[in-house]
């Protein structure tokens, strides 16, 4: 399942009631903000009403999650959960090489008696949907982005909408940026699953960031702030490529003959939180 793709310099509309929007430009990944909000609120409070939204916006479909055991899903997990709203973890087993994160995952599940879907991409699936999926990422390098649109299509085959713990911008002191990963169900399946929750709503955005302590990096940002535990942080692309030649000789083609846009940046916290509040 491949849809066409936008031209380079398409705007493509994002987040609750298309608040923003972002596109490709020559070399270079945008973000716009097409409304802003008129408040700040605390961060938990922001979740929950977010969380509210992307239920309410479901209608008849399932509302599914993608639980990879990251810090980032299992903050989304835990906000579902408490709100009591109904939803299907999402866990993947990529080739084995995510045992350690999707342990987080697996245990989260037992740990409230809930059964999640449970999703197996060998070597052999990888290798059937890499090139596929990564000749629609003329502008990144971002290879793993293939990975989260193969369990999304998994999901919208079942008649699902796939919730992801991406959206968030990112801290690299003293700045801030975004890229296409935080807009890529937005970007390459436009209409069929929610935003990434950090990126959901204005609200959400304003609020995550000015939470952030900018004496901290961003990893030990987000176990304070989401109150969870700290666990490894895994790039499984980097060792899909070791486990496959075709994965590699596909990705080495990729690299070569694609252009690597540059992020979207923000040189302060202020100038990002001015850009989601006012």
């Amino acid at each position: 399942m491949v849809n066409s793709l936008p031209r380079l310099n398409d705007w493509i509309d994002c987040g609750i009631d298309h608040w923003s929007r972002v596109r490709f430009a020559d070399q270079k990944f945008q973000f716009q903000a097409q409304s802003k909000t008129d408040r700040l609120l605390d961060f938990a409070d922001a979740c929950a009403i977010t969380a509210e939204q992307i239920y309410h916006q479901q209608t008849h479909q399932p509302l599914y999650l993608s639980l990879s055991g990251g810090v980032d899903s299992e903050l989304v997990a835990n906000t579902l959960w408490h709100l009591k709203i109904p939803f299907v973890p999402v866990i993947a087993s990529i080739a084995d090489i995510n045992q350690e994160e999707k342990w987080y995952a697996e245990y989260w599940c037992h740990m409230r008696d809930i059964v999640p879907m449970r999703i197996t991409i060998d070597i052999a699936t990888v290798e059937t949907f890499w090139g596929r999926y990564l000749a629609m990422l003329r502008y990144s390098h971002q290879c793993g982005i293939a990975v989260i649109l193969y369990i999304a299509d998994q999901v919208h085959q079942l008649g699902g909408r796939l919730l992801t713990g991406l959206g968030d911008v990112n801290l690299c002191y003293p700045g801030f940026y975004c890229n296409i990963v935080d807009f890529c169900l937005d970007y390459f399946r436009p209409g069929q699953h929610p935003p990434g929750f950090f990126m959901a709503t204005a609200d959400m955005a304003a609020a995550y960031i000015n939470a952030f302590d900018m004496n901290l990096d961003e990893q030990y940002n987000k176990v304070k702030l989401f109150s969870v535990s700290p666990r490894p942080k895994m790039n499984y692309v980097a060792d899909l490529r070791t486990l496959s030649s075709k994965i590699e000789k596909i990705s080495a083609i990729h690299a070569t003959s694609v252009i690597d846009s540059a992020a979207h940046q923000w040189s302060s916290k202020q100038e990002v939180i001015n850009s989601f509040y006012g």
